[in-house]
């Protein structure tokens, strides 16, 4: 039916075909009679003159021809509900329109506190207490015990040692503070009765209590937000804000390992999760069995009265749109996701 798909709404289409009409498309009407009668020479000769008048009671359509009219009911069609399980919304929405639906948004505030405490106790909490000797063992963790049996020469021991720095246990050996460490070990200073050490200048200094870490976790967490989440190419925003997609719940989280991955190239990112290997693989159980996707659909069909030359008349759909249906699923009411 391409024909069809000249068709706008709000026209009125007529569409004439050559067939055989009806016989009494147009009528003749005859005129009046007159009648003559002359003498001559004894003889009377009669002569009867016939007038025919105009055609009358003429329809306007050519006799053999018939004439349809073809109207489009411009009426909205009513929306089209889809409910849909995993299976059947992957089916539907395919592969590409999948990656591109999110879900929900990760804050990645969160997930980096977690991690820097995971890091800040993963070999002990011995740290938080009054001693210059924060007494690190990170033999008696999980993630301590991944540093290997020389964690005090590791790299991941060196950035424990930063995160546990207190006022108490700094060492400060080798910098430009030795001197003045030196100074008030020799030297007690008192103010108001209150002795000053290196441990007390450098928590009133800093305004932080003697056992609490240099560095506070709300302010390096902000920092990594900026730096670290904001500058990988499938974030690149200050909010640290995940996406989470169709397709990643759907594969249970695979994708994301590949998706927040590092990557190498001409701007290479260290990646903000840790990549799958022979020992570690990223998934998640996003989707309950209970998961459904109910999605509104508005339509762009139109319901006309039409002629397929090849059926008949009656009446068909058309549309002008590049789909039949179109989705917006920026509106909560048209798209609504049960079970994550």
């Amino acid at each position: 039916m391409t024909f069809l798909r000249a068709l706008r709404p709000s026209l009125a289409l007529a569409l004439v075909l050559a067939c055989n009409g009806d016989d009494t498309a147009t009528s003749a009407t005859t005129g009046e009679s007159d009648t003559t009668t002359t003498a001559t020479d004894g003889e009377t000769t009669t002569t009867t003159t016939t007038t025919t008048g105009s055609s009358a009671g003429t329809t306007g359509v050519p006799a053999g021809e018939t004439r349809y009219f073809l109207r489009i009911d411009d009426s909205p069609v009513p929306p089209v509900v889809l409910e849909m399980d995993k299976e059947k919304s992957l089916e539907v929405f395919g592969e590409a329109a999948a990656r591109d639906l999110v879900l929900i948004e990760v804050d990645g505030t969160q997930m980096l506190r977690n991690a820097l405490e995971q890091i800040q106790g993963s070999c002990g909490t011995s740290w938080t207490g009054n001693s210059k000797n924060p007494y690190h063992d990170c033999s008696k963790t999980p993630l301590g015990k991944t540093y290997g049996p020389d964690w005090k020469t590791s790299p991941q021991y060196a950035l424990v040692r930063m995160l546990t720095m207190t006022p108490t246990n700094a060492v400060v050996a080798g910098t430009s503070l030795e001197a003045l460490a030196a100074y008030l070990e020799d030297n007690q200073i008192s103010v108001k009765g209150k002795v000053y050490d290196l441990k007390t200048t450098l928590s009133d200094a800093l305004k932080i209590s003697p056992n609490q870490a240099f560095i506070g976790l709300d302010d390096l967490v902000q920092a990594l937000k900026e730096t670290l989440l904001f500058t990988h190419k499938e974030i690149a925003n200050k909010d640290g804000l995940l996406k989470v997609t169709l397709w990643d719940a759907a594969n249970d989280m695979t994708p994301l390992a590949e998706k927040y991955g590092p990557y190498g190239g001409s701007d290479p990112h260290p990646g903000v999760l840790y990549p799958d290997d022979d020992t570690f693989t990223t998934r998640s159980d996003a989707l309950g069995p209970d998961f459904k996707m109910v999605v509104v659909a508005e339509s762009n069909l139109r319901l006309v009265s039409g002629i397929d030359l090849s059926v008949g008349a009656g009446d068909m759909f058309v549309s002008t749109a590049p789909s039949i249906l179109s989705f917006d699923f920026n509106d909560p009411k048209k798209l609504v996701i049960e079970g994550v």
